[in-house]
C-alpha cells in the first residue's frame, strides 16, 4: 500500500511476545491457553499481511492498468480488515484461559491481560480508521 504502513499495524505477535516477555512461566508457554492467544494475535496479523499481499503496486492488474489504489480506496480496505479483526469472537479463547488446569494463577492472569491488550488494541485501531466511507 502506498499511504497506510500495514506491517507495521497491531495487533501482531511481535506485540504479544514483547507484552507476554518474563510474565508466564515456562508451563504457561506450553499450554493450550498460550497457544490460542498467540493463535488470535497472528490470525489479526495474517489478515493485515493478507491485505498487503493483494494490495501490493507491484501485481500485475495495477501495473497493466497504470494506476494503483487511490488514498479513499486504501482507508476503506484498511478499515475493513480492522473491523474484521476486531470482530475475531475471543470468547472461546477466554474460556480456553480460564478452564486450563496447568495455568498458574499469575499465567492465567498474564493471558487475561494479553486478551483484553488485543481488544484494546483492535477497538483503539477501528477508532483510529473509522468506517469505510461506504457505511458511513
Amino acid at each position: 500500500m502506498k499511504h497506510y504502513k500495514v506491517n507495521s499495524v497491531q495487533p501482531k505477535i511481535s506485540q504479544l511476545s514483547s507484552f507476554l516477555a518474563g510474565k508466564l512461566s515456562n508451563v504457561g508457554e506450553q499450554s493450550t491457553a498460550s497457544y490460542a492467544v498467540r493463535h488470535l494475535f497472528e490470525s489479526a496479523e495474517a489478515l493485515y499481511r493478507t491485505l498487503n499481499f493483494y494490495t501490493s503496486e507491484n501485481l500485475a492488474i495495477f501495473t497493466d492498468a497504470g494506476r494503483y489504489l487511490n488514498l479513499q480506496q486504501e482507508h476503506d480496505l484498511m478499515a475493513l480488515t480492522a473491523h474484521y479483526a476486531e470482530a475475531i469472537n475471543t470468547q472461546w479463547i477466554q474460556k480456553i484461559v480460564e478452564h486450563d488446569s496447568t495455568l498458574t494463577e499469575s499465567d492465567r492472569t498474564a493471558l487475561k491481560s494479553a486478551l483484553e491488550l488485543y481488544k484494546t488494541t483492535v477497538t483503539a485501531t477501528c477508532a483510529a480508521l473509522g468506517s469505510p466511507t461506504w457505511l458511513e
